[in-house]
């Protein structure tokens, strides 16, 4: 019954918030109509039960899709929660340090929100021997640049304040599509604040570290394109993988088949000229349960050995400008070694 209420929330969860991907604040709770809440308290619930699952980026839509309907602190305070067992400790601490302006201000008006404060406050607490903040200076910045601190994307608009994200050894990246990416190094403990600096010449080849950031080690790439610095994936796992697949369908295929085998000899005994005893009908039909089985296990024990034989062979460590095809019953290659 556990298993079958998850996935009634997850499917819920699908239909409610599926198609905002933006997050918006809704609704004061001091603000919010009858419906609203009770909209809002069933999503909640639905989240709810992906939680207890430690199923915590689904529960992450699901508490979102209501704070959209409306803004409930307690709402946002298990939106942190799930980012923090994530490990996303630089997120988990903005959404309590919003739980704790939005209970205060919703405790003004009803003093039960106090408790969603303060507990904000003590998670807060716990949180800050994990967290460092690092401030992000850039000049002249080309459209479409984007940037990522520590395990964070981030916008420009973020740099306004310091930004939140694990203590250690922090990488904050700048990178300018067809232009290549500068990549900094800083090294902060749990509580510290550091500085890195960008300073973006629209005249020069390739971004270059700015002076500004000499303090923090730099370690920039090459002024390649991002199609030109990919490397090529190795498919040996995936042919493992497919391979072991494939070995279990045709080990199927043979249990089943010497199990239909000998149903099917039983019945030869039983059944004369053609005639066959009432009570058989049930041997019959199993018999063509396992029969049907056993197809099943030729043919997904064909396309897995197939396919992880061609991967196998595909994985020759460089450019692979080849194509695998798998069919219902075949596995085809085309294309170059």
């Amino acid at each position: 019954m556990a298993g079958f209420g998850i996935l009634r929330a997850a499917a819920f969860v699908c239909a409610t918030s599926v198609a905002s991907m933006a997050w918006s604040k809704g609704v004061p709770v001091e603000d919010a109509t009858e419906e609203q809440w009770r909209g809002a308290q069933k999503t909640f619930l639905a989240a709810d039960e992906l939680f207890d699952a430690k199923r915590y980026e689904e529960a992450i839509s699901a508490y979102r899709a209501s704070w959209e309907i409306v803004a409930s602190p307690n709402t946002r305070l298990q939106v942190a929660r799930c980012l923090r067992e994530l490990g996303r400790v630089g997120e988990a601490y903005d959404e309590l340090m919003g739980a704790v302006a939005d209970g205060e201000r919703a405790a003004s008006k009803d003093p039960k929100y106090a408790r969603a404060a303060d507990a904000a406050r003590v998670e807060l607490k716990a949180l800050q021997a994990q967290i460092a903040f690092v401030t992000v200076r850039v000049e002249r910045v080309p459209d479409s640049t984007s940037f990522r601190v520590g395990a964070r994307q981030v916008e420009i608009a973020d740099f306004a304040r310091p930004i939140a994200v694990a203590a250690g050894k922090i990488q904050v990246v700048a990178r300018v599509p067809g232009r290549g990416a500068v990549v900094k190094t800083i090294t902060l403990a749990p509580g510290a604040e550091g500085e890195v600096a960008f300073d973006f010449d629209e005249s020069a080849p390739a971004l270059q570290p700015s002076a500004a950031a000499a303090s923090a080690p730099s370690a920039p790439t090459p002024a390649a394109s991002d199609s030109s610095a990919q490397k090529s994936t190795s498919l040996r796992p995936y042919a493992f993988i497919a391979g072991g697949v494939g070995v279990l369908g045709l080990a199927s295929f043979a249990v089943l088949g010497t199990m239909n085998n000998s149903k099917f000899n039983d019945l030869e005994d039983k059944c004369q000229a053609g005639n066959c005893p009432a009570d058989s009908q049930s041997d019959i039909d199993s018999g063509r349960q396992l029969q049907t089985f056993a197809n099943v296990g030729l043919v997904v024990g064909i396309v897995g050995v197939g396919t992880g034989a061609a991967l196998f062979l595909l994985d020759s460590g460089g450019e692979r400008p080849t194509k695998v095809g798998v069919g219902p019953g075949s596995v085809t290659v085309s294309g170059r070694f």
